[in-house]
Order: C-alpha cells, then sequence, then structure tokens
C-alpha cells in the first residue's frame, strides 16, 4: 500500500503479503499413476503420502538413498518413455497455478490481517509445497539421467575424484535436486517480500539460505534444505527418521531476460500469447477487510484507480476490460479478483519464461537458460561471444590428455581460460588417442642463449 505524503516526491507506504501463487506445470496425479506401474508398492505408497500430503500436515518422511537404491535396480526404460509422453504434451493452463493464503482467507467468511505469524506460515506452506513438487521432479530427472549417470560411473576419472568426466558426472548429480523459482522483476518486489520470512523458516529449520545483492536489490536467494518438511504428531515417540532428500531452491529474477523497457504485460503481447495481464486497483489494498467488502472495480472513477507509487491512473480501458472479467467470474469482491489477477499474473510469466526457454534451445549451439543459471542478457551474450564462439575457432582438440612435452603441457595448461578447453584433465598417454597427439612431435623450444 503506499499513500501521497505532503511532499508529493516522496511515496511512503508499507509492503504487504497478502497472497503467493505458485505455477507448477507437473501432473501429480498422472505422474503417479505411471510410478505406480513401476516402483514396488511399498514405496509408491511411501511417495504417494508424501506428495498428496496438505503442506501443513506432513505426518510421514522420504528418504532418498532408498528411493536410488531401489530404483537403481529396476530397469525404467519404460517409465522414463511414458515421462516423456506426459510432460511433452503438456500446455499452460491456469489449472497449475496454485494460490496460498493469510489463515483462510481464501474463505468468503474468513478475514485475517497480516503479521509476521501468519505471513511466516504461508511462506512455510509455500516453500514444503515446492518441496513435494521437487521431491517428484528429483525422481523425474534421475529416471532421465540415470543411464548417462551409469556411463560415467564406468570412467576411473570419476572414482579419483578428478579430470573432465568427475565434472559432468558432479554436474549430473547436481541437476537432479536442483529447483528453480523465477519472478519478474522479483529482484525489487517478490524476494523482499518472502526473505524475511524464508530467513526465519530456514534458521528454525537449521537449514542454509543465501542472499545474493546487485545493488540495492536482492538479485537471487538460494535454499537449500536436505531433510523433509515434517510435521510431528504430538503423540508420537521421538525416533531417528530417514528423511534425507536435499532440495537446492534457486529464487532467480528473469527481468533482465528482456528488454529494460519492456513490461510483463508487453512481452506477452510481442510473443503473441493467449494470456494477458489484468490490471488492479492497488491503492485499495490496504487491509484484507477492505478488499473483501469492496464489490465492485469501479471503472468510472479515476480515484480509485489512481496508482500514487507510480504517479499515474490505469487507463480506462484496461478498467473496463477488468470491470467484464470481474462480473463474467461473478467475483463477490475484489479479494476474489485479485486471486485471478494473481493467477494470470502466474500463468502470463511461465509462458514468457516457456517462451525465452524454447527459442534459446532452437540456437545453434542450443543454450539451455536452466543449466547454465543465465537469466540475463548480459550473462548469455558474455557466454556467446567469449565462450561459444571462440570455441569453434579451435582447430585441433587440446584435451584431455597430458602430452609427454613438459613444458608445451605447462603453458597448454596455464592458456586456458573461460572453459575453452581442458588441458589440466590429465590422462595416461596411448597410442589410440588422438588427442594432443600432434604436440609429441613439436621440438623443445631453446629458452637460452648457448
Amino acid at each position: 500500500m503506499f499513500q501521497e505524503s505532503p511532499n508529493k516526491k516522496i511515496n511512503t507506504g508499507i509492503q504487504q503479503l497478502y497472497m503467493i501463487g505458485l505455477y507448477d506445470a507437473l501432473p501429480v496425479q498422472e505422474l503417479l499413476n505411471i510410478f505406480m506401474k513401476y516402483l514396488p508398492p511399498t514405496l509408491f505408497n511411501k511417495l504417494k503420502r508424501y506428495v498428496t500430503s496438505s503442506p501443513n500436515k506432513i505426518y510421514t518422511s522420504i528418504h532418498w538413498d532408498t528411493f536410488k537404491s531401489k530404483i537403481d535396480q529396476i530397469n525404467m526404460t519404460n517409465c522414463s518413455k511414458e515421462l516423456i509422453t506426459l510432460l511433452n504434451t503438456l500446455t499452460v493452463s491456469e489449472k497449475y497455478v496454485k494460490t496460498f493464503h493469510i489463515f483462510q482467507n481464501h474463505q468468503a467468511t474468513k478475514t485475517t490481517e497480516p503479521n509476521q505469524t501468519n505471513t511466516t506460515q504461508m511462506v512455510l506452506n509455500f516453500l514444503t509445497s515446492i518441496y513435494q513438487r521437487n521431491i517428484l521432479a528429483s525422481l523425474i530427472k534421475y529416471i532421465f539421467l540415470q543411464p548417462l549417470i551409469n556411463t560415467f560411473n564406468t570412467s576411473l576419472l570419476v572414482t579419483q575424484r578428478r579430470g573432465l568426466f568427475f565434472i559432468m558426472q558432479q554436474r549430473l548429480q547436481e541437476i537432479i535436486f536442483e529447483c528453480v523459482l523465477t519472478s519478474f522483476n522479483g529482484s525489487n518486489y517478490d524476494n523482499y517480500l518472502v526473505c524475511n520470512s524464508l530467513i526465519l523458516i530456514q534458521s528454525r529449520l537449521h537449514q542454509k539460505i543465501k542472499l545474493f545483492k546487485k545493488g540495492a536489490s536482492i538479485s537471487s536467494v538460494l535454499c537449500i534444505n536436505r531433510t523433509n518438511f515434517y510435521h510431528k504428531k504430538p503423540s508420537a515417540r521421538k525416533k531417528v527418521l530417514n528423511n534425507k532428500w536435499t532440495m537446492k531452491l534457486y529464487i532467480k529474477d528473469i527481468r533482465n531476460l528482456v528488454s529494460s523497457t519492456m513490461t510483463l504485460d508487453k512481452v506477452g503481447k510481442l510473443f503473441n500469447l493467449p494470456v494477458s495481464k489484468l490490471v488492479f486497483p492497488y491503492n485499495q489494498a490496504t487491509s484484507i477487510k477492505k478488499i473483501k467488502t469492496i464489490s465492485s472495480l469501479q471503472p468510472n472513477n479515476d480515484h480509485f484507480w489512481k496508482d500514487c507509487f507510480f504517479g499515474k491512473t490505469t487507463s480506462l480501458e484496461s478498467r473496463l476490460e477488468a470491470e467484464t472479467i470481474f462480473k463474467e467470474k461473478k467475483f463477490k469482491n475484489l479479494y476474489e479478483y485479485g486471486t485471478y489477477y494473481l493467477i494470470q499474473d502466474c500463468t502470463l510469466l511461465h509462458s514468457i519464461l516457456l517462451t525465452l526457454f524454447n527459442s534459446f534451445l532452437e540456437q545453434n549451439p542450443v543454450v539451455n537458460i536452466f543449466l547454465r543459471r543465465n537469466y540475463s542478457q548480459s550473462s548469455l551474450s558474455f557466454q556467446q561471444f567469449f565462450i561459444i564462439e571462440p570455441s569453434k575457432q579451435i582447430e585441433k582438440q587440446l584435451a584431455p590428455k597430458e602430452i609427454n612435452n613438459t613444458f608445451y603441457n605447462y603453458m597448454i595448461k596455464q592458456a586456458v581460460t573461460g572453459g575453452l578447453c581442458t588441458s589440466f584433465v590429465h590422462g595416461k598417454m596411448d597410442e589410440p588417442s588422438s588427442i594432443n597427439k600432434h604436440f609429441n612431435y613439436l621440438e623443445k623450444p631453446n629458452l637460452c642463449d648457448k
């Protein structure tokens, strides 16, 4: 909420979190139907109980090593094919958006104003839901990557914990547990609203949280949870649980993936997306009680729609469109409309991100913005100009063998920059290998006068 102060150049206000939206495209029931065919009944029941429980009523635990050891004994090829078929047929839909509210404010008769306690509880439910989702995502990714990981495990360099194959195997292991939550301009707004609660939650759970700031903005947040979110029953005895399942949640802002002059609405229209961004009278959101008593959007009332924070008034065309939707959906108050507005926002953001992701995948060479953890135009441009393009110009392969010319081997090793080559990954020389072989015929340089 923002209000005008006597000095017109200064806006003062309080930011409050009324609700949170999360777009989660993984269809839980359809995935469980597939896992039921391939996982042992005991294992499947554990999985089902955990991922289908309400975020604030989880009374079971789940352990990664148990699932991994069992999956390694099963041929999951057909399961992998079914999962790929299912995920390839998913389309963007509002039904995948989950909303989280203060206490029970989503019910028409409930009105609870936000405070630190109930806001933290809402964020905890939000974080727990992401963790439940990541359980399924981790299983899916491991089933997909299992053949590749097993292949890398055959390399002696992996057991020696060094070399290129070990680094690649490590990165594959990281991907399994990584989870990315994106926002648009979240570094200035969303991250600030949830970070205080996230810090409290992670501290109480004895888990890690890292904040990365860029100027006054919180550019990234990393939450590392190594144990289950779990609620003890009052009557339960204290016992040691097998509840280790890591989640590395990256909260990233994708604002810099598009031009600084482009709003979320403009980007959606640029991509010709079927979802459009709605408008909301933010100045009216001074309390839950107030927005639950407003039964009309009053499109012809300029004062009602004046935005003191940006110092402008929403266009009449946008207000009339919002009022039409308000009547068509038969919303009873501004709170119900606000929930729908949030759902539309999440759907639009997901559509934009999916479009950007697919467009980068179609480039040559392929760029996966998630695996590279690149969420800005500048970082993608840097990789393109200083890593990808120069690597195309290398005529001879310089890795991963060590050559028997000590001096040249040292020079090559020192020359490695930006990941262009990996001559520091040393292995034994052998006749069948052609890598670096051309250097063995070079004469040693004369470094000093005779």
